[in-house]
């Protein structure tokens, strides 16, 4: 009986220390299919936990086709922050009252706007299971075949799992689909590297090696 009830309540109490991470940095490759072409992709990325399971998500790619098009893509707020700046231009007044720091602070907010979110799940000790969906973001495109330039609304989901090493480096693995407005949908995966900023202080528990 035991068992059986660690069995449902285990993912939401062991400790996988991604679960605990403030911070969480990595960088990813993958490959895939999109429209008739196959693409390469290079990804920065962090999450910032805001929740024990639930985490913000940035993502900076850099997506090579074999078709003769390049794509970057970069969260919503890197063109909302500037729109929104220029907007204020006129009313800012660094010598004026209290309402200027305030509309640089909203610009500042929308400067962190995320592409996402992701719901961390640990299922095994050290391992994490993390469905995400980013819906906040946009692609810079670059057409060599036309010699045009344009700019998309862009968006991702996907399934990652990952493995936390003691010192805190992680191992990657993932599968994703992605949509760019005008596009196909695409389907890859690939894996990937990177390092969980754990608080200090905080100890690891496996809650199978305690009770079994």
């Amino acid at each position: 009986m035991r068992l059986l009830i660690l069995t449902f309540i285990f993912p939401f109490f062991v400790n996988s220390q991604l679960n605990q991470q403030k911070l969480y940095a990595y960088t990813k490759f993958s490959g895939g299919i999109v429209d008739s072409a196959k693409y390469t992709n290079l990804s920065f990325g962090c999450e910032l936990l805001i929740k024990p399971y639930l985490a913000l998500n940035y993502n900076f790619d850099f997506l090579h086709r074999n078709d003769s098009l390049f794509q970057m893509h970069l969260p919503i707020g890197i063109i909302a922050a500037p729109i929104m700046f220029l907007g204020q231009m006129s009313t800012i007044n660094i010598f004026g009252n209290g309402n200027t720091g305030a509309k640089l602070g909203m610009v500042l907010l929308a400067l962190l706007i995320p592409d996402g979110v992701s719901f961390h799940i640990p299922y095994r000790y050290r391992y994490d299971f993390s469905p995400y969906a980013n819906i906040l973001g946009f692609d810079y495109i670059k057409n060599k075949n036309f010699n045009s330039k344009h700019i998309r609304y862009a968006a991702s989901f996907g399934f990652k799992t990952s493995y936390c090493f003691s010192n805190n480096l992680t191992l990657i693995a993932f599968t994703e689909t992605r949509k760019v407005s005008t596009m196909g949908w695409s389907f890859g995966g690939g894996i990937g590297i990177g390092y969980s900023f754990t608080p200090k202080g905080i100890e690891d528990v496996n809650l199978l090696e305690k009770y079994f």
